[in-house]
C-alpha cells in the first residue's frame, strides 16, 4: 500500500469560466467544513497526523 501521503495538496476541478454554480457551492461547503472542524477531523482520519 505505501506510506500515507502528508504534506501533498488536494484539490477539486471545474472547468475554468465554467460551473460558477457549482464552484461556489464546493467552496462554501469547504469553508463550513473547516469552519466546524470536520474538514481537519477527516485529514487526521484518512491521512494521519
Amino acid at each position: 500500500m505505501g506510506d500515507r501521503l502528508n504534506g501533498d495538496q488536494y484539490g477539486i476541478a471545474v472547468l475554468k469560466g465554467e460551473n460558477q454554480d457549482l464552484l461556489e457551492k464546493i467552496n462554501n461547503g469547504l469553508a463550513e467544513l473547516k469552519k466546524d472542524g470536520t474538514y481537519d477531523k477527516i485529514l487526521k482520519t484518512y491521512l494521519g497526523e
